[in-house]
């Protein structure tokens, strides 16, 4: 055999040697379980992935707690802390704009002299998702999930509240006794200046909710 022919023969050897090889170790790892990395770009394409994640997460404590100092200097009240799950708050309330995507949102229970308040906040990100939002929960609105359209004269609870819409925020004050809603209103506005409202629902405890307007 020629000594080119030869180590052309050599080289093919090696080749098949290597290949032999590394087909053996597939082999012998063919039983084992094995995980497979894929990249997710790869797999998930990039506009698919573009989620809104609604991450709220805040020190509650030092977020509560500045909240009602404030509540306290405005008001010149006695405001304690309760805690957002006491039961006799617990009723039948559906808070539809909870199921719904807000930025942020804030509950707060606590007790306003002696009276026991409910305060709760939602923030959306433009004036369309605010006002879904408070159509979708006026169709399950009260004790008894009603469904109230813009002006109904109806009782919806036993409770008094306040509710308050502006373009990117609901607002909702209730409590078993009476709410002072001028108060209310002058407490939110403090720090939102020329604030539009586009709905104020208020109710006394058993009354039938009021449709008020912009206040001046």
């Amino acid at each position: 055999m020629h000594r080119k022919s030869l180590r052309k023969y050599n080289n093919s050897i090696r080749v098949l040697i290597v290949a032999l090889t590394a087909l053996s170790a597939v082999g012998c790892n063919s039983g084992d379980e094995t995980t497979e990395v894929i990249k997710m770009d790869d797999v998930i394409p990039e506009a698919s992935r573009d989620y809104n994640y609604n991450d709220t997460t805040t020190n509650e404590k030092t977020e509560e707690d500045l909240f009602l100092k404030n509540l306290r200097v405005m008001m010149q009240r006695e405001v304690g802390g309760l805690s957002k799950n006491k039961s006799v708050m617990k009723d039948a309330w559906k808070y539809i704009p909870d199921r719904l995507q807000t930025d942020s949102s804030f509950s707060r229970t606590f007790t306003l002299d002696s009276a026991i308040i409910q305060f709760k906040m939602w923030q959306f990100e433009d004036s369309l998702r605010t006002i879904n939002a408070l159509y979708n929960w006026l169709d399950c609105f009260g004790d008894n999930c009603s469904s109230v359209s813009i002006g109904d004269d109806i009782n919806v609870s036993p409770k008094s509240f306040l509710l308050l819409q502006d373009n990117q925020h609901i607002y909702f004050i209730q409590s078993p006794g009476m709410i002072n809603e001028h108060q209310w209103l002058q407490f939110i506005e403090h720090n939102k200046k020329n604030t539009s409202w586009n709905y104020i629902l208020f109710q006394t405890p058993g009354g039938t909710i009021q449709w008020k307007e912009q206040p001046d």
